[in-house]
């Protein structure tokens, strides 16, 4: 999973998350983000940049229902509400 295909499938539910004004605002591209995979959950990625200052941008990502949370108990909450289950084992 990479930033562009997060960006690209969560078009739909956070248009502006990575619209180019709110790059802007935190001095940040696309580039400078990383993606990591959360063990033990299916599906779900947890992405930073460094912003100004000493400030870091961080949040999770559900590549099955495609929501983005800043907490990721909040993304697991959503994906239970929507019937998925979440766990891997």
């Amino acid at each position: 999973m990479t930033i562009y295909e997060i960006k690209r499938r969560s078009q739909a539910k956070k248009p502006y998350y990575f619209s180019k004004d709110t790059m802007k605002f935190f001095d940040q591209t696309l580039k400078d983000f990383k993606v990591c995979k959360i063990d033990g959950f299916k599906n779900i990625y947890m992405f930073y940049a460094k912003s100004w200052g000493n400030n870091v941008t961080q949040a999770y990502f559900d590549a099955i229902t495609n929501d983005i949370s800043n907490n990721l108990a909040t993304l697991i909450k959503q994906r239970e509400n929507n019937g998925k289950n979440i766990k891997t084992n």
